[in-house]
């Protein structure tokens, strides 16, 4: 069955998507920190490539970094392509528009790609609430100037929980911009940050707080989905996707989501979204989808996580 799509977050083939990816696991702040994206994603993204991450571990040991991103640059050239080429793609898979923060989470580098593509794109600003009122007036002239529509706070990026009181100024600004506002919310893996920085809970009362503003709390919430699922039952402004986690988890037992895949069904059919950061998880997008199609829930339930629930989010009905 072909069905209309709308991804709550598309990652782009945009420059040095693969080298980004890669660089985060074997270079940057150290492989003790980041031990756990390679526990989880079991190196999905080099194998993509047709490379695995202890060659490239080899690789920087022995010729070290300049040769680590030839080679990884050499190896993603054959699977890159251009803007254009995705869009087609994504005309070929039915999706009619993506929210995306592009991987480096520059601003200006969204807006760049929303404003070339303004009916298939829809950008997020991220912006640091230590920056007090400047980021305030920041994120208005993103929405403003930069035509971004949503506000992303991801707490492992900010180095705060998302209910710190400095990210209000923040959400009260996106509630009087009248735009959605979308909120990590899943166990981090980054050692040196606490593990529950993106609990749930933190979630739960900003929805309290600011009974007006859309929020998604994404990622799903594991391994607190008791939490999550409560949370999104409780308040009519909240809403929950997958974003990174692959959708056929709802439905493998032992995963942590039964709870979850039950509340989609019963409780909040209509919101859940779909959201697939497909390079982050090393899986093409139309594999992605294809996990949702293969859910054991109703055809029109589908159609609400594929289609018509971020439609509704982003207020387009």
């Amino acid at each position: 069955m072909s069905r209309k799509i709308i991804d709550l977050y598309l990652d782009l083939p945009t420059d040095n998507l693969y080298l980004n990816r890669m660089s985060m696991y074997c270079l940057g702040d150290g492989p003790h920190t980041r031990d756990g994206y390679r526990r989880f994603f079991c190196g999905s993204e080099a194998k993509t490539i047709g490379l695995t991450l202890e060659e490239l571990d080899q690789i920087v040991a022995e010729k070290g970094e300049e040769e680590f991103k030839r080679v990884v640059s050499e190896h993603a050239a054959k699977y890159e392509m251009t803007m254009d080429q995705f869009m087609d793609k994504l005309d070929e898979l039915g999706v009619e528009w993506g929210f995306t923060g592009v991987n480096d989470r520059n601003n200006l580098r969204t807006a760049e790609l929303v404003k070339a593509y303004p009916t298939r794109l829809k950008g997020a600003a991220y912006i640091d609430p230590a920056k007090g009122m400047a980021g305030v007036r920041e994120l208005e002239y993103c929405v403003k100037e930069l035509g971004l529509s949503a506000l992303y706070i991801s707490p492992i990026r900010i180095g705060m929980p998302a209910n710190d009181k400095r990210c209000y100024p923040l959400y009260a600004k996106a509630q009087e911009l009248n735009i959605p506002v979308f909120i990590y919310a899943n166990m981090n893996l980054i050692t040196t940050l606490p593990m529950d920085l993106g609990h749930p809970r933190n979630v739960d009362e900003i929805a309290g707080f600011f009974p007006d503003l859309r929020i998604m709390m994404t990622i799903g919430g594991w391994p607190w989905i008791p939490d999550a699922v409560g949370s999104v039952i409780r308040h009519k402004n909240l809403f929950i996707n997958m974003e990174i986690i692959d959708p056929a988890k709802l439905a493998i037992p032992g995963q942590g989501y039964e709870m979850l895949l039950y509340a989609i069904e019963n409780n909040f059919p209509d919101k859940f979204c779909f959201a697939s950061d497909w390079a982050m998880m090393g899986q093409p997008l139309e594999e992605i989808i294809r996990h949702v199609e293969e859910l054991p829930l109703s055809d029109k339930i589908k159609d609400n996580i594929l289609y018509y629930n971020a439609k509704r989010f982003f207020e387009l009905e």
